[in-house]
């Protein structure tokens, strides 16, 4: 399992940051990360960029960005990408 180091949220990302946890609890609630939410959550970092700077949104961003590269999110992918998750769901 990932374990992330994190600094302080600065105030005007901490709303951003408390809906990514959002995202990643209800992602995850029934175990299975499918394409359709890794899309979701992929444009939503994109829209809310400003949080890829802090971990763990940066680490979440930069995993999903690699999963995307050649169009398909395999199951390895995809079994980084739910442990990214979990541990980002438990922030909270």
């Amino acid at each position: 399992m990932l374990v992330y180091r994190l600094r302080p949220i600065p105030p005007d990302r901490d709303p951003q940051m408390r809906e990514m946890i959002g995202l990643a609890k209800g992602f995850i609630c029934d175990g299975v990360l499918n394409d359709g939410e890794a899309n979701s959550l992929r444009q939503w970092l994109i829209g809310n960029s400003a949080v890829l700077d802090t971990l763990p949104a940066s680490r979440l961003g930069e995993r999903l960005l690699k999963a995307f590269e050649d169009g398909v999110v395999d199951d390895q992918e995809r079994k980084e990408l739910t442990s990214i998750l979990l541990s980002v769901s438990k922030l909270a």
